[in-house]
């Protein structure tokens, strides 16, 4: 137990001789990202269950926190982010029948783990030099990812895990599954469509720095550029997991930032909306009609990807009538289970269960007022300008992870959860930053010139 906590407190030690050497932005890109993208979710026995992100997190805090730059502006972003988590520590305390020890831990760690990324992402993301530096850096990490989860894909062993056995017991929950006689891979991120999504959101990270025209030097040695190495890396890590819900999200990102880069904006909206007036009733028959079978029977026939679909669409018929006995604050972990549907494979429907539909409001309402506002302010730019570039890619990546999560609950992991308030902290920076912009250039506007002339006409 000690060489455990000795181990996950290590990270927490690094980053704060990096927050004292070089500053706590340092720590974030050389300590936080590594901890939060390569390494496994294990806990520190000793205290609070706590993981190696959360103590990273709580060692580079009190520096943001202290630094002299520390400016906090409240925003209705910093509600509904306090507000989710306030609600999901009020259902976890009553369905746990109030028991203060164990409501202490959800709380502290839910602090960790979604309040302190939005906190240090809003307060250090609004330098548009530190937001590259952090967009590189998660690209190069998930890069790291696909190439050794290439072994995973083919030998079927988890580099990832593979270091800590002996350290720390087994994770439990973790399957190998397959499809097309393919290991699906899994990386650190516990499961196939946690890997695909968080490969999602780095495709679409490194198409926006395409965007904005940056790493377009060669790789040494190499006749191809860095940003196309990294490119091309994280795609083929979204084709090893093999999940088609991520597949469609990231298809989805892309074609929204291609519409938003295009030249004549109104032409490609209209295009997109006249495409879809013309497919999308095809497509939804078709779908119905392809689910529209019993998954068991389907999935003993050997029709697997028809059997999961054909779940899926289920899930939401058979669990719709448990969430309406208990609207308010859900059920808890221990939610009464359907006909041996244990796997909740929907985001939305795993939050109301668990945390009831409160929770659910306020967590769709930040993914969808997010990219919504991002859009408003992207729309108002040039498309050259690197705001632009950044408000839509982040708008993107918030389509991606709205789309993903009706395949995958991804409320329920850790990174994802931590990756999903580092953009909301970072939009909340963004949208105020530009406010602060617009606000400083009508003020140097020489004030009622206009109308002091015309007043002199009039006179």
């Amino acid at each position: 137990m000690l060489t455990q906590t000795i181990f996950v407190a290590f990270p927490a030690l690094v980053a704060v001789v990096v927050c004292v050497l070089s500053g706590p932005e340092r720590a974030i890109l050389d300590v936080y990202l590594p901890a939060l993208l390569l390494m496994p979710d294990y806990s520190w026995p000793l205290s609070l269950q706590l993981t190696v992100v959360d103590v990273t997190l709580l060692a580079i805090a009190p520096f943001v926190l202290f630094s002299p730059q520390f400016r906090w502006k409240w925003c209705g972003f910093d509600i509904l982010v306090l507000a989710y988590i306030g609600l999901t520590v009020i259902s976890s305390c009553i369905n746990n029948g109030y028991e203060y020890k164990q409501t202490q831990q959800i709380a502290i760690r839910e602090l960790c783990g979604f309040f302190l990324p939005y906190f240090i992402a809003k307060q250090s993301l609004s330098r548009d030099e530190f937001a590259v530096q952090l967009m590189k850096r998660i690209a190069v990490l998930l890069t790291a990812v696909a190439i050794l989860s290439v072994y995973e894909f083919r030998l079927g062993r988890d580099l990832f895990l593979w270091p800590f056995n002996g350290i720390f017991p087994a994770i439990p929950g973790i399957n190998y599954l397959f499809r097309y006689g393919f290991m699906r891979i899994k990386g650190p991120f516990g499961h196939p469509m946690a890997l695909g999504v968080i490969m999602a959101i780095g495709y679409i990270i490194v198409r926006g720095l395409g965007w904005r025209g940056v790493w377009k030097e060669k790789l040494w040695r190499l006749p191809i550029t860095k940003i196309r190495f990294c490119t091309w890396w994280i795609l083929g890590g979204l084709i090893m997991s093999i999940s088609y819900g991520d597949w469609i999200g990231a298809a989805a990102a892309a074609v929204m930032t291609s519409i938003c880069r295009a030249k004549n904006r109104r032409l490609a909206i209209a295009l997109l909306l006249l495409t879809l007036v013309f497919v999308a009733a095809p497509v939804h028959s078709a779908w119905k009609a392809y689910t529209s079978v019993d998954w068991l029977a389907t999935e003993l026939s050997g029709d697997k990807d028809r059997s999961d679909a054909a779940y899926r669409s289920e899930l939401v018929r058979v669990y719709i009538p448990i969430i309406e006995e208990r609207p308010g604050w859900g059920w808890g972990f221990d939610f009464p289970v359907q006909e041996n549907m244990l796997s909740i494979d929907n985001g939305y429907l795993y939050t109301a269960l668990v945390y009831g539909t409160y929770a659910l409001a306020t967590w769709a309402a930040i993914l969808l007022l997010a990219p919504l506002r991002l859009c408003l302010l992207g729309i108002r730019l040039p498309r050259d300008h690197p705001t632009a570039a950044t408000a839509f890619t982040i708008a993107a990546v918030y389509l991606a992870m709205a789309l993903c999560n009706t395949e995958g609950a991804l409320t329920s992991n850790e990174t994802i959860m931590g990756l999903f308030f580092i953009l909301t902290g970072w939009s909340a920076s963004l949208l105020q930053h530009r406010e602060v912009e617009g606000a400083k250039l009508e003020a140097s506007e020489p004030q009622g010139v206009g109308q002091l002339a015309f007043g002199r006409v009039l006179v």
